[in-house]
């Protein structure tokens, strides 16, 4: 959180690692080395946890973890049966995450309270797939994507807004036609300084999001199944 570290997830021979690297030096120090798979990683606000995604081998569901950067200990938060458990974020204080949960292919946007232990649902539409949910800083949001059926618009992806507990939902982007509701975000852009090239953003309850996804190929870059970039 304060800029002088990312923890980031290596594929290692049996699973995933967790691993930080000290910007200043240069230094990588596991955090994790287990047969698991541990990914998504996440720095809390005060900078003594790290949230993540796990899961005991490559055949099991995913579940949302924490670990205590001072006393090494890991703890399953959801553990739900028969669900798939994934994009954890936090919430600015640290007293709750965010994340979504599938169960029968359903998607839904979860909140879990880490100092009361429940667990609501905010957002769900029988069908419709949700990804990636958010608080925004000032804690009053939680923003995520869904896919949008209108008209001759399948399933474009739209940019919601809900409050922790499931009140107001709306809809931010994702109007007919592709558009943006420009009552509701700002549009700016972001040039990449490895290549120069440049893409759309949009500002949403003062959080920055990506227009379009990052085109670049390095040395160790891998594309899934060996397909063009």
């Amino acid at each position: 959180p304060d800029g002088t570290e990312v923890v980031f997830f290596r594929d290692a021979e049996d699973g995933f690692d967790l691993l930080v690297l000290e910007l200043a030096t240069g230094d990588v120090r596991s955090l994790t080395e287990t047969a698991s798979l541990e990914y998504a990683p996440r720095w809390s606000p005060d900078g003594r946890k790290i949230l993540f995604v796990g899961r005991d081998h490559r055949e099991a569901l995913p579940d949302i973890w924490t670990l205590d950067l001072t006393s090494g200990e890991r703890r399953n938060l959801t553990a739900t049966a028969g669900a798939d458990e994934f994009h954890p974020a936090w919430s600015s204080d640290g007293r709750s995450v965010t994340f979504i949960r599938v169960v029968d292919g359903e998607f839904a946007v979860h909140v879990l309270d880490l100092v009361t232990g429940a667990d609501v649902r905010v957002a769900f539409e029988p069908g419709v797939a949700c990804f990636s949910p958010h608080f925004t800083p000032d804690g009053r949001w939680i923003t995520f994507t869904r896919n949008v059926f209108e008209g001759s618009h399948p399933g474009l992806p739209g940019v919601f807004r809900v409050r922790p507990d499931g009140t107001d939902i709306e809809r931010l982007t994702g109007v007919p036609g592709g558009g943006t509701s420009t009552s509701a975000a700002a549009g700016g852009s972001f040039t990449d300084p490895r290549d120069g090239q440049t893409y759309p953003t949009i500002e949403i309850a003062g959080m920055v999001w990506m227009g379009r996804n990052l085109n670049w190929a390095g040395r160790e870059s891998y594309c899934y199944d060996d397909l063009d970039a």
